[in-house]
């Protein structure tokens, strides 16, 4: 953290624009409160340098929120963090990428990002016919696709806001999420799972006070890790006869050793 406040604190001084790329976003279950908010706070005090915010590690494609008062949702929107699409399918997502377009390079430049794109990979055709394997544009704005006027923090908060009336909106948003719908193999969302998807967009480090009119679960605390440790807790005897089995089998086990002692095994 100290290296990147330096950077950036380098970049401020010489009035130059910066683009950050990390792979696990705040807010996510593998990712500490210390950090996060941090980073946070970072974000918000360099918010006139950093121009674009790219991560990924979630494998679905969302966006976050960064508010001035990093509790409170209905404070000023200061920046936007971009979650791309991955190419690992990992357990319910269609393989995807993303191509933005940047304001260019010249005098004054913002080097924002202008517009992006997506394409997939449908797994269920082409795996259907595998000998001509085809990517398809999942869309080829996304200012057209949700509605939005440019990329400025407050016009994607504006469509956090739309998407918890607008049905249309969220149905292409959670598509889009998935690269997939309810018709191939995602399950149906509710009140709850709609709340929690856009919770989620708030959401860059760990407070619910972001979600308070939403109706939400903290599901981050009971988040299971991706690599678990193999349990080493030892065996529980189920039965009386399981364990007096045991204590032979130690017995002889032990009576067949030399004995450099006569202290008792058990």
């Amino acid at each position: 953290m100290s290296w990147l406040l330096s950077q950036l604190k380098d970049a401020e001084d010489a009035g130059d624009k910066v683009h950050i790329v990390s792979h696990i976003n705040g807010g996510d279950g593998e990712s500490l409160e210390g950090w996060d908010i941090n980073f946070y706070n970072a974000v918000n005090r360099f918010t006139n340098t950093i121009s674009g915010i790219f991560m990924g590690h979630t494998h679905y494609q969302t966006f976050y929120m960064i508010y001035s008062d990093p509790e409170n949702h209905t404070s000023t929107p200061t920046n936007v963090v971009y979650s791309a699409p991955s190419l690992t399918p990992y357990n319910e997502f269609y393989p995807a990428y993303r191509i933005y377009t940047i304001d260019g390079n010249y005098p004054g430049s913002t080097f924002q990002v202008v517009d992006f794109a997506d394409f997939y990979f449908n797994l269920t055709e082409n795996n259907a016919n595998p000998t001509n394997p085809t990517w398809k544009q999942l869309y080829a704005s996304v200012n057209q696709e949700y509605g939005l006027k440019s990329h400025i923090p407050s016009e994607w908060n504006n469509m956090i806001e739309r998407m918890k009336t607008d049905d249309d909106l969220f149905a292409k948003y959670r598509k889009n999420y998935y690269r997939r719908t309810e018709y191939d193999g995602v399950k149906e969302c509710g009140k709850l799972c709609r709340d929690e998807m856009i919770c989620k967009t708030r959401k860059f480090h760990h407070s619910l006070k972001l979600c308070e009119d939403l109706h939400v679960l903290d599901t981050s605390v009971n988040k299971k890790p991706l690599y678990r440790r193999k349990s080493t807790k030892p065996k529980i005897h189920r039965n009386l006869e399981e364990f007096k089995m045991s204590i032979k089998q130690k017995r002889t086990q032990w009576a067949l050793k030399r004995r450099d002692s006569e202290n008792c095994p058990l």
